[in-house]
């Protein structure tokens, strides 16, 4: 499984996520929507060749720091949870899309400022 690109887990039941998933380094998209998911796990750092992870309709109160190493991240979409806060992005230059809506934002992500790249950025609820 090291060659895996994408690995879509959409529309299970799954309420966690293996900390081994940060051993797939060659994960360019990762689709884990509409689970019951309430944590990711740290390892998910790992994944720095990530271009796409789709979170949306999960559990999720709040993120590992860890999703500050994914460098190669273009499109976040973690709407439909329950988060809160974000770790910094400002290591993740190359984001276009981040998609919080429907979630518990109190706080605007730190480092948004710095994100050139950035095209959408929804937070409504």
């Amino acid at each position: 499984l090291k060659s895996l690109t994408l690995l879509d887990l959409r529309y299970n039941k799954l309420t966690s996520v293996p900390d081994t998933i940060g051993n797939l380094v060659r994960l360019k998209q990762l689709y884990i929507r509409f689970n019951k998911l309430d944590s990711l796990p740290d390892s998910i750092g790992n994944l720095t060749e990530l271009e796409t992870l789709s979170l949306r309709n999960n559990r999720l109160v709040a993120l590992p720091l860890s999703v500050c190493k994914l460098v190669s991240l273009v499109t976040f979409d973690i709407q439909h949870n329950h988060i809160k806060e974000l770790p910094d992005l400002s290591n993740c230059r190359k984001l276009r899309v981040i998609d919080l809506q429907y979630n518990q934002i109190e706080v605007i992500p730190r480092g948004l400022g710095s994100l050139g790249a950035l095209q959408n950025l929804s937070l409504k609820y």
